[in-house]
């Protein structure tokens, strides 16, 4: 490799990777640096709960997307293939957040009286359910989470707007990081990938496809 005796030797050493904590060679750190930054620039943005107000990771199947957790209260053993019931819970759901609210003083959903700061009318809360039923079709919700996950959504909402990551990344780097934000950004550094450098791929795979 070119080193004189004194290097190979010291090159010899090993210390241990941040990124994955293997011990590795001094002398093979920027190969191994190299093959976890491609490894990263190759990855796939995390699949997160349909619920807008949750970003947890999606961490279980069932018709409405979102996450063990916000599904919970909606669970039920009745056998239910044409999802009625399911859609009658919802309704449900969505009434009483808006005419009772959750009564959790962190909450910040704005489909709920709590969060909201007002309480509408059976007739208005009617209207509105019938809205929000609409865009359950399209997969998205309107569910109050716990206190934990409403502090998360703030720092992800602070990482999102500076528009370097996908707010997907942004909310798996703050669930990783326990809520903790400078090791959410050192998270996003070691595994996710910018929009630079998704643009990038997007725009050397054009050229592939118009070179064939």
């Amino acid at each position: 490799m070119g080193m004189s005796g004194h290097e190979a030797e010291c090159g010899s050493r090993t210390t241990e990777c941040h990124v994955c904590g293997k011990n590795v060679r001094l002398r093979d750190m920027e190969m191994h640096m190299g093959w976890h930054d491609h490894t990263r620039r190759q990855g796939t943005p995390p699949i997160i709960c349909n619920n807008i107000n949750c970003g947890r990771i999606l961490d279980s199947d069932n018709a409405l997307g979102v996450c063990s957790i916000c599904f919970g209260p909606l669970y039920n053993t009745v056998l239910d293939t044409d999802g009625v019931k399911l859609r009658r819970r919802l309704e449900r759901r969505y009434f009483i957040q808006l005419t009772r609210g959750c009564g959790k003083e962190w909450c910040r959903n704005n489909e709920c009286m709590t969060g909201a700061g007002h309480k509408l009318a059976i007739k208005e809360a009617t209207s509105r359910v019938k809205e929000l039923m609409n865009e359950g079709n399209k997969g998205v919700f309107y569910f109050c989470v716990d206190e934990t996950c409403t502090r998360n959504m703030v720092i992800v909402n602070w990482l999102a707007e500076e528009h370097e990551y996908d707010r997907s990344w942004c909310c798996a780097a703050v669930q990783a990081a326990q809520g903790r934000e400078d090791l959410a950004r050192q998270w996003l550094a070691n595994n996710a990938v910018k929009l630079t450098e998704k643009a990038e791929v997007l725009r050397g795979s054009n050229v592939v496809e118009q070179s064939a």
